[in-house]
């Protein structure tokens, strides 16, 4: 069932950018010592969950799929926006590799999340 605009999904998207914000201004020090590929994961599953959330509430509120492009932009910035703050954060340092994680999971989960909304059997997740 959709809503106007899509209010229902938006109080979500705000609590997932709640979550990536306080994890993301963790210090260094606070960070277990693990691979950095497990950090590259973790920035593809960030973003993609939020790439996800917002398509659904993108669609959810009845605009066009079109602006889904527009709209990965606007997460892309919001990662290198939180690159950049994490200049500031003991033991953290923005990385370009980081945000190029950072877009292909807003990405992935965009493409992802609009593709399974479409689909009759995922009525449940609108």
């Amino acid at each position: 069932m959709s809503d106007a605009r899509g209010s229902g999904a938006w109080p979500l998207v705000g609590v997932w950018l709640l979550l990536q914000l306080t994890l993301t201004s963790l210090p260094g020090s606070a960070m277990p010592e693990v691979s950095v590929s497990i950090y590259d994961s973790g920035h593809l599953v960030m973003y993609g969950g939020l790439g996800g959330l917002v398509a659904r509430a993108v669609l959810r509120g009845r605009y066009p799929a079109e602006r889904l492009p527009l709209v990965w932009l606007v997460i892309v910035l919001f990662g290198v926006l939180d690159e950049w703050h994490q200049r500031f954060i003991p033991g953290r340092y923005p990385s370009v590799t980081d945000m190029v994680y950072d877009a292909i999971g807003a990405a992935a989960g965009l493409w992802f999340g609009a593709t399974i909304l479409r689909r009759r059997w995922a009525a449940w997740l609108r």
